[in-house]
């Protein structure tokens, strides 16, 4: 049986009062791998933001549960304890404190059993201070899965990686993803990579709207890169 572990049901999210996520509903079951995608300014990062807490944005209406928890009444330190982890885009840089002394602080916390063999060069470095792209990314990927997430979101797993690194990064993902049955929602708007990860289901944003899912990756994907979004609104193959 399939145990659904996010769900999100009729939401409305604003800024300024200008609203950028409107009647949205979406879940995701555990261990289930899910892609977010959409143009720039579909709400992809705002739905995110929403999910970790940010009180940037007002939420209007609607419902956002994690393990049956009302989501939107925790701090974001309560989300993370109860197993949403989040991979940044731009992960801040912290001076004189080296990866490694945040790992044991963060395995303490969260009994996490993970590994550091990913980031061996980067652990006796000042966090993110002078990494490039790729030694962030790995940084911070080692530090989430020592959490012990039971939802990952990954916002663009492939920005400032090469080829190298991303091989390294997916290969270190797959498996974590597939030893502790974790669920990941990733946003992303590399076919490829979505493919490598093997997500299960592709859910499409547009303006705001929530206009299409599909379980049938392959073809949604040669869809969007031949025609683009915009043809996801005429679709009639939604789940």
């Amino acid at each position: 049986i399939m145990r659904e572990i996010l769900k999100i049901k009729k939401l409305n999210v604003a800024i300024n009062d200008k609203l950028i996520i409107k009647d949205l509903s979406l879940s995701i079951n555990q261990g289930e791998l899910v892609a977010l995608m959409g143009a720039n300014g579909a709400g992809k990062s705002t739905l995110v933001r929403v999910l970790l807490g940010d009180d940037t944005y007002q939420v209007k209406s609607g419902q956002i549960t994690f393990f049956k928890k009302d989501l939107l009444s925790l701090a974001p330190e309560e989300r993370a304890k109860l197993g949403l982890a989040f991979v940044w885009q731009q992960a801040p840089a912290i001076k004189g404190v080296e990866l490694f002394t945040l790992l044991n602080l963060i395995q303490e916390i969260h009994d996490g059993d993970y590994d550091y063999q990913l980031a061996d060069s980067l652990l006796f470095r000042e966090i993110n201070a002078n990494f490039s792209g790729g030694e962030k990314k790995i940084a911070e990927l080692v530090q989430v899965l020592n959490q012990n997430p039971r939802l990952l979101i990954i916002d663009e797993l492939d920005s400032g990686l090469d080829i190298e690194n991303l091989k390294i990064v997916l290969t270190a993902l797959k498996k974590e993803l597939k030893k502790k049955n974790m669920a990941l929602l990733i946003i992303s708007h590399s076919g490829a990579v979505l493919e490598e990860i093997k997500v299960q289901r592709i859910t499409i944003l547009r303006h705001g709207e929530l206009i299409c899912q599909s379980r049938d990756v392959k073809k949604m994907l040669n869809t969007i890169k031949k025609y683009g979004y915009q043809k996801c609104e005429s679709c009639q193959n939604c789940l």
